[in-house]
């Protein structure tokens, strides 16, 4: 075996400890009930794409289900009469899917979620596929590997979910984009474990931002959320009320 530096080092004993905590043993009831795979925990060390945004990658974990579907509850009481088919969604950093099922059980325009990892792209695709043949999808739902700064939003209303995917420095790229697109856009974070890029963005009006409940079943499978955990829903403010 040749020399191997100290970065690569910390890097392969994150990949092993990534593979050891994803390991289908540790499945989420979500997974039992539907055949899916979305369980486990893999650090961000061991993701990426072999580019700069490789650094700024936080980890894997599926969102809560029951955190996520409260979330999604409060945001169509924001969008008051609005149809949900308006929007489409989009879920940036998707991992193995699990935010893009459940998102798309809701009927809206189209459900995309990109994930940079491409192992963990193929693992979401799947997933969407196996979803959507058993008929769980209320819209048109796909996967696809690529780079959550490069996304094409195309036109009309959408909603955007973040589960923690990565750092600031993506996320302000993130928002860039977002405005510069213009039309009515909604972001959805939860686990805001550092929302310094939406908090101190005038671009965004705060809709709520506080604690969501965990169902038992949540909170006992669950391996990293905690009831600390915030979740934020923001609205991009029109460029006139700016």
């Amino acid at each position: 075996m040749g020399f191997l530096s100290k970065r690569k080092l910390r890097r392969l004993a994150s990949r092993a400890k990534g593979l050891l905590l994803g390991r289908k043993d540790h499945q989420h009831p979500f997974d039992v009930q539907h055949g899916t795979d979305t369980s486990g925990v893999i650090a961000g060390a061991s993701l990426g794409a072999g580019g700069e945004s490789d650094q700024h990658i936080t980890a894997y974990a599926g969102v809560p289900p029951s955190r996520m579907l409260a979330a999604l509850e409060i945001w169509t009481q924001q969008i008051g009469d609005r149809p949900v088919s308006d929007f489409a969604f989009f879920d940036l950093g998707c991992g193995k899917g699990r935010s893009l099922l459940l998102g798309s059980q809701l009927p809206f325009r189209s459900a995309l979620g990109v994930e940079l990892d491409a192992d963990l792209a193929k693992i979401a695709q799947r997933n969407a596929a196996l979803w959507t043949s058993a008929g769980k999808a209320a819209c048109a739902i796909r996967a696809e590997q690529g780079d959550a700064t490069k996304v094409l939003y195309g036109e009309g209303p959408r909603l955007v979910f973040l589960y923690n995917p990565f750092g600031p420095p993506v996320m302000r790229i993130v928002l860039n984009a977002l405005s510069a697109m213009g039309g009515e856009t909604y972001i959805i974070y939860q686990n805001e474990y550092d929302a310094t890029p939406l908090q101190g963005d005038e671009r965004l009006e705060q809709l709520f931002r506080n604690s969501l409940p965990m169902s038992d079943e949540d909170a006992v499978a669950d391996p990293v959320a905690s009831p600390e955990d915030i979740t934020g829903i923001y609205r991009m403010r029109q460029p006139s009320l700016r």
